[in-house]
């Protein structure tokens, strides 16, 4: 991250944080970090926080998450992931062999109803 971004990103979470009349350690204990993590992002000494690290400030502080990733130069995915890896990360108790069943039965269903299986086209979620 550039200097500026560091000091607008800092800037954006003290503001919203001093708006909220949240002290330091307070909105540390809402996110899970100790209170030394938001001081540095505030005062820029924090040069690279984690995306993990944004997404709950963002929602602790009620911030658009993609106001905060565009200020660290992060991207937000703009799909959704495929079954496999969200099934793992869901359920990660199923065993590999069956996450791999239940993503061969959908393909099977989705094939039998015309669906190619990786999402929907462009528009077509969109209300």
């Amino acid at each position: 991250m550039r200097e500026q971004q560091v000091s607008e990103l800092g800037q954006m979470i003290r503001k919203a944080r001093t708006e909220r009349e949240l002290s330091t350690r307070s909105l540390a204990d809402m996110i899970g970090v100790d209170k030394a993590t938001i001081i540095r992002i505030e005062s820029g000494e924090f040069r690279s926080p984690k995306p993990n690290i944004l997404q709950n400030l963002a929602s602790a502080l009620d911030l658009p998450l993609s106001d905060l990733y565009a200020l660290a130069h992060y991207t937000e995915p703009t799909t959704l992931p495929t079954l496999a890896p969200y099934l793992r990360a869901k359920y990660t108790r199923i065993p590999p062999h069956e996450v791999a069943e239940l993503e061969h039965t959908l393909h099977q269903i989705l094939k039998r109803h015309g669906y190619d299986g990786n999402g929907p086209a462009p528009g077509e979620d969109e209300t």
